[in-house]
C-alpha cells in the first residue's frame, strides 16, 4: 500500500493514495499506522480523501491504531468521501475517532 507523509506543524499526516482500503491492503495499512506510533508519533491524521471505500479490515486497522496511540496522542481522520463518512458514523467510529474537515494541525472537529 503507497501512503504520502508529511508533517504540518507537528502533526503526523497520512494519505494512502489507494481508491480501496480492503481486506488484501489492510495489513499493511495497519502496519503502516501502527509502526508511525512506535517510531513515537503522537499526533496523526488520516487524510481519506481519495479513499473512496474501506471494509471492516480496513475499520480494523484505524482501530488497532486508535488503540495502539491510546491516550498518549490523537488520531484523527480528514477529509473522507460520502461513503466513507457513512460507514464511519454507521460503525459509531467517528465518535472515538474525530473527524475533521481540513488537514491542518488546529483543524476543528466537524459535526458528527
Amino acid at each position: 500500500m503507497q501512503i504520502e507523509t508529511r508533517v504540518d506543524d507537528g502533526v503526523l499526516i497520512l494519505t494512502p493514495l489507494d481508491h480501496r482500503i480492503e481486506a488484501y491492503l489492510a495489513t499493511a495499512f495497519r502496519s503502516a499506522l501502527v509502526d508511525r506510533i512506535d517510531a513515537g508519533a503522537r499526533q496523526i491524521t488520516i487524510d481519506l480523501h481519495r479513499v473512496d471505500y474501506i471494509d471492516s479490515a480496513g475499520i480494523g486497522a484505524l482501530v488497532s491504531a486508535l488503540k495502539r496511540i491510546g491516550q498518549h496522542g490523537q488520531l484523527r481522520i480528514a477529509r473522507p468521501r460520502p461513503a466513507v463518512r457513512s460507514l464511519l458514523e454507521l460503525t459509531r467510529l467517528n465518535r472515538v475517532i474525530p473527524i475533521v474537515d481540513t488537514v491542518a494541525a488546529e483543524a476543528p472537529v466537524a459535526a458528527n
